[in-house]
């Protein structure tokens, strides 16, 4: 099991490695300056993988479960732009409870798809609605979208009821919604700044549960009691040698900048061998499904 140090450990031995004091006059090696690019570096060191054709680091592999519902219907009729909706039913959609995002779109009668965000539900209304772009009618058809988890970074795969029936990514500039065995990722944002990535499936995908197989995103390193996402180790070393080649660029001792990157560069690979995840196995080669 990986363990992983915090931004406080890796500078106090970037400082003792390069013979900086824990109270530098320099405002670009005080914690400030430090901090904002540990966290650069450690978003960098998270997407590397992606740079060398390899699909992420096995110790960022996570996973969750999304249970799809059927849809629901417009109770009553909504002018574009509208701010609250009242559904038929709203049990099945989530409550953001006026500090998170939910999402979803009402389907026209000539089949536009028009997505809105809301931060709020109150049994069957939902509030501070935002993003729709024209009038509907009563009964024209609800759908939820279904939030990802915050750590969300890349989809790996996606699994319905099996290890053997997986959904197929498809780019959301090319269909409104999915068709089919394939789903779509969009970001959305609400009224009030709150941000998520929303998974989109066809829009009759009724009741099911699907496994989703994802890369967790970079932490955010803004605190020195937040732990990097490189394991303790060689990926660790690679941050430290990293932050070694930023504080000795700013001294000016460019030889050793120099030097710090090349080791960073040798430990790289070094943790590529280790910890990549270099494809997804096909579990069958031919799948016959109706």
């Amino acid at each position: 099991m990986p363990t992983y140090s915090t931004a406080s450990t890796i500078l106090t031995q970037v400082r003792a490695e390069c013979g900086v004091g824990s109270n530098p006059k320099s405002t670009a090696l005080q914690n400030t300056s430090l901090l904002r690019f540990l966290n650069d570096i450690n978003s960098e060191f998270v997407n590397l993988p992606y740079i060398q054709g390899l699909t992420g680091w096995k110790f960022l592999l996570r996973e969750t479960i999304i249970s799809t519902v059927a849809n629901t219907t417009l109770n009553g009729a909504l002018a574009s732009g509208a701010t609250s909706m009242v559904l038929t039913s709203g049990t099945s959609f989530d409550d953001p409870a006026a500090t998170d995002v939910g999402a979803g779109y009402v389907k026209t009668g000539n089949s536009v798809y028009d997505f809105f965000t809301y931060e709020d539900r109150a049994t069957n209304t939902l509030s501070t609605v935002a993003g729709l772009n024209m009038a509907h009618a009563t009964l024209e058809e609800v759908h939820k979208v279904y939030k990802l988890p915050s750590d969300f970074g890349k989809i790996r795969n996606i699994f319905r009821r099996s290890s053997l029936y997986s959904y197929v990514y498809v780019d959301p500039d090319f269909t409104q919604v999915p068709r089919g065995d394939q789903f779509t990722i969009r970001v959305f944002t609400s009224t009030n700044n709150y941000s998520a990535s929303f998974l989109i499936f066809r829009e009759d995908i009724g009741a099911l549960e699907f496994k989703v197989q994802y890369v967790k995103a970079p932490t955010t390193i803004d605190e020195t009691t937040d732990s990097v996402d490189a394991p303790d180790g060689t990926p660790r070393r690679y941050i430290v040698e990293r932050m070694k080649e930023y504080v000795w660029s700013h001294l000016g001792e460019e030889n050793d900048a120099i030097l710090a990157k090349q080791r960073a560069d040798i430990l790289l690979r070094e943790a590529f061998g280790e910890w990549a995840v270099q494809h997804v196995q096909p579990l069958q080669s031919i799948q016959l499904s109706w």
